[in-house]
């Protein structure tokens, strides 16, 4: 496999510190810098289904497990693998609202880094 290209991307959660919706925010934001018509044009991919994906993603380990399926099933084709690597960042809100389901004082941000690799 050949790598086609990588793109950054960063997802923030305010409220609820949720590994998985800053992770989902991370990789959408990736998208939006990106678009890849040179799959078909330059790298001669006829089958989307056979591009690998790989998705790592920072994540600070006390505020529990990414979903990795659910991240995964943002992408909508190729061969999706999601890691979850020690990263990210825990800072101070300094905005606690247990009714948004704050679990503490804290905005999560998730890195998300996005490899896209062609036969």
């Amino acid at each position: 496999m050949r790598t086609f290209v990588i793109e950054l991307g960063t997802g923030v959660d305010l409220h609820g510190q949720d590994p998985t919706r800053a992770a989902i925010k991370a990789v959408r934001d990736a998208f939006a810098h990106v678009s890849l018509p040179g799959l078909r044009q330059v790298a001669g991919v006829e089958d989307l289904d056979s591009v690998a994906i790989e998705v790592t993603l920072g994540v600070p380990p006390e505020v529990g497990t990414v979903d990795a399926a659910r991240v995964a099933e943002q992408f909508p084709f190729g061969q999706v693998r999601v890691q979850v690597v020690p990263g990210g960042l825990l800072v101070a809100g300094d905005a606690f609202r247990p009714e948004l389901g704050d679990r503490s004082d804290h905005i999560l941000i998730v890195n998300a880094a996005i490899r896209v690799r062609v036969p």
